[in-house]
């Protein structure tokens, strides 16, 4: 069984942690070992609103086996958010951060969880794109689902003088479920 909590601290800023107790079959706790998680990481849907997850929604909070939870961490400088993957043996954040240093808008995620039995991570991006990536690598970034431009675009001018319509995305797939 996993217990997560929020603690608060003083000049209300928040940390996160996480017990992992382990039960006999007779139910009592044969042992647990805490974990907190880094001051600029937070796991989605723990401490803030909705509180009341049906059974599917807190399972897709972790990753296959049990050993990674879905979470968002800040940009040191304050912009950014950065779905990513919190470890609940060290407590480190394993997937990617935010670069301060790169050139553009910052990443602004939201709404990290995994697909049930994967390590796929699935989030939503700042242009409100549904996109899903192994939990520990940025690079393998797929978009799944994004806002539907205009239906059909005009390609003016073709070898034979007749305007083609185009559409607007290859391919579209749901987010899992």
């Amino acid at each position: 069984m996993t217990v997560m909590w929020c603690d608060g601290t003083p000049g209300g800023l928040s940390t996160f942690g996480a017990a992992i107790v382990s039960y006999t079959a007779d139910g009592r706790v044969a042992g647990q070992r805490p974990v907190s998680f880094p001051s600029d990481s937070e796991p989605q849907y723990v401490c803030g609103s909705p509180r009341d997850l049906s059974q599917q929604q807190v399972r897709q909070l972790f990753n296959k086996d049990f050993t990674l939870l879905a979470g968002i961490v800040r940009a040191a400088n304050g912009q950014g958010r950065q779905a990513t993957a919190l470890d609940l043996v060290s407590g480190r954040v394993v997937g990617p951060r935010p670069n301060p240093d790169a050139f553009g808008v910052a990443p602004r995620h939201s709404s990290p969880v995994f697909q049930s039995g994967t390590d796929l991570l699935w989030y939503q991006d700042q242009d409100r794109r549904i996109r899903s990536r192994d939990a520990r690598d940025a690079d393998t970034a797929v978009d799944h689902l994004a806002p539907e431009p205009a239906s059909r675009r005009q390609i003016p001018g073709s070898a034979d003088g007749n305007a083609r319509s185009a559409p607007t995305r290859a391919s579209r797939t749901r987010a899992p479920s």
